[in-house]
């Protein structure tokens, strides 16, 4: 049991673990070598401080420009996805094709008639015993399902553990029929689409113990085909903490031809564009200063040919905040970082395509952290927040000189930026208020930013959903992207909220979703709030009941739950059919949740 805990403990604390020396802030490039032999891997592991995990830890990760797209294969005009980039793909626990609305619940995924709404009806529900459904994706052809199957393993120690290995389940739309199945050892950090290609990024960590002669390395499966990923494909990046083999899966889901990329290292953040993969571990020098020494070793992986290529590594001051905080423009790589904890402050760095570092922007708001970064082409608009709400525009044109525009002092900060056209931004966070304690988060706030004049930004709206007293709220939009709804011609923006009431006895919850329409005349102009639960029941968390995702099949709004999906007319509102999912609410409280 005591080694149990001690191996939570010190895998907690691989983070701030770092390899590699400073030059400037940053470090010089390092180009990545094969392992080649067990002999050679072993040589490297014994070297470093290696976490023997007894388990792993699932990680929940936390658009196109203009978000939920108005076209599609068809011409019915339905929303997608809110993604970070444009014709890249990311997976989500609910889908819809125009026709059908996809769901990944508990142990199934159910796939319900949407089009027409009065035509209603669950078509088909597919039940896994050993496998549980983590988020989907769609397209005209495939319903792939990505997910996690778990066994036990017993150690030489008599313990047992859990070894986690991701699973692809890919479906044929035409009658649900399984085409493929997909087995890579490990659990899956994140994934991505781009046509008929799926990329997967996952983690294996190396469980491995100073004097052991053996490693057990990652494996690719594919229709009961085991592959073992062989030492001479197994890269090593100087600088980088070999604590886990992360894999980079690409497979062609028409014809199952599939690259694979693996390496010694972590993955916390992962950033796709539409030719590099660029995947971010937090690391530290020192664990005794953590304030003042964060960094993180990003790995850029090519894959523009097809074929995955040679990989590149730099370890940059500071750590990133989430996915959006870096970026491809123009074979350029541009992150920002927060460094320090007390006394922070916040940089911007610029590289060319091999690493090499171009120009930074350091020293952003001193004392305050980065809480949303939005790049947009030349222009970089970055959030920080520790008393109010500074809004940074940056120019970049000129990649050799970034410099500061403008900067807005608001209170309040908003945790994700989302463009609205070229000119406008708009910002989903919190409100703030001063109290003799301190700033405290009041509400939540919705902000459009005008930045026609870059030099001189201005907020031009403001909508504030007070907390109350003894109340807090908040939205998954706060810190997951895909959860927003936005459609610009149709003036659409919605998202769900969830708000929790104290009082001497007990506890009240309320949860909805939130349609307002939006424009640059009237702002934000709520419009209604829909809510799946069920008023007949005792008041209680209902987490079946908490709607999830809404999206849009022509003029149809659908929110969906776990127990509902309900269909909205979006121009009058007017609630038009529920469909009853018949999920057994009891079942909520025993779910372990992890994220794709």
């Amino acid at each position: 049991m005591l080694k149990r805990i001690f191996c939570f403990a010190t895998m907690l604390l691989s983070l701030f673990i770092l390899l590699g020396c400073e030059s400037e802030g940053v470090n010089d490039t390092n180009i990545d070598h094969t392992i080649k032999s067990k002999e050679n891997l072993i040589n490297i592991l014994s070297k470093h401080k290696i976490i023997v995990s007894e388990f792993d830890v699932g990680i929940i990760e936390r658009e196109s420009i203009y978000g939920s797209s108005t076209t599609s294969e068809s011409v019915r005009n339905y929303s997608r996805t809110n993604t970070q980039v444009n014709g890249v793909d990311e997976a989500d626990i609910v889908k819809t094709d125009g026709t059908y609305i996809y769901l990944a619940v508990l142990n199934k995924v159910i796939i319900a008639k949407a089009y027409h709404e009065e035509d209603m009806e669950v078509v088909k529900t597919i039940e896994y015993e050993d496998f549980a459904p983590k988020s989907l994706y769609v397209d005209d052809t495939y319903l792939v399902v990505l997910g996690s199957s778990y066994k036990a393993v017993e150690s030489e120690d008599s313990y047992f553990y859990t070894q986690p290995n991701s699973r692809v389940i890919v479906y044929n739309k035409s009658d649900f029929s399984v085409k493929d199945i997909i087995d890579i050892g490990g659990y899956t950090v994140t994934s991505r689409k781009i046509n008929e290609e799926l990329l997967l990024v996952t983690n294996q960590y190396v469980n491995y113990t100073k004097g052991d002669k053996d490693v057990n390395l990652p494996s690719v499966t594919i229709n009961e085909d085991k592959k073992v990923i062989n030492y001479s494909e197994i890269h090593y990046v100087e600088g980088v903490n070999p604590n886990a083999f992360v894999s980079l899966i690409k497979v062609n889901l028409d014809d199952l031809n599939y690259q694979n990329y693996t390496y010694l290292g972590s993955s916390s953040n992962v950033y796709v564009s539409m030719n590099n993969v660029f995947v971010a571990e937090n690391v530290i020098n020192d664990i005794s200063a953590i304030n003042n020494e964060s960094r993180t070793a990003v790995t850029k992986i090519d894959y523009s040919d097809g074929n995955f290529g040679v990989s590149k590594s730099v370890v940059i001051k500071g750590y990133i905040n989430n996915q959006f905080s870096m970026d491809e423009y123009n074979g350029m790589f541009r992150v920002a970082t927060t460094t320090g904890w007390n006394d922070s402050e916040n940089n911007l760095y610029i590289y060319d395509e091999n690493l090499r570092l171009i120009s930074k922007l350091e020293g952003i708001a001193k004392d305050e952290r980065i809480q949303s970064v939005r790049f947009l082409g030349e222009r970089i608009y970055i959030v920080t927040f520790r008393q109010i709400d500074p809004f940074f525009v940056i120019d970049v044109s000129n990649a050799t000189n970034p410099k500061i525009l403008g900067e807005l002092k608001i209170p309040g900060y908003s945790t994700y930026l989302h463009p609205y056209d070229k000119s406008h931004i708009i910002g989903f966070g919190f409100d703030t208020l001063e109290t003799s304690n301190g700033v405290r988060i009041s509400g939540i706030k919705m902000t459009m930013f005008d930045v026609v004049d870059p030099s001189e930004p201005k907020t031009m709206f403001n909508e504030v959903l007070n907390f109350g007293d003894n109340s807090y709220g908040y939205s998954e939009l706060s810190y997951n992207h895909k959860a927003l709804l936005f459609n610009k011609d149709k003036n659409l923006f919605a998202f769900p909220l969830m708000f929790t009431k104290y009082t001497k006895d007990n506890l009240t919850y309320s949860q909805s979703y939130k349609v307002y329409n939006i424009d640059l005349e009237s702002g934000f102009t709520f419009k209604t709030d829909i809510s799946h639960f069920d008023e007949a029941k005792e008041n209680g968390y209902q987490y079946g009941y908490k709607v999830l995702r809404g999206l849009y099949i022509e003029d149809t709004l659908y929110t969906v739950s776990y127990s509902r999906i309900m269909a909205h007319s979006l121009t009058s509102y007017k609630e038009l059919n529920t469909l009853d999912l018949e999920i057994d609410e009891s079942q909520f409280y025993h779910i372990w949740y992890g994220g794709l």
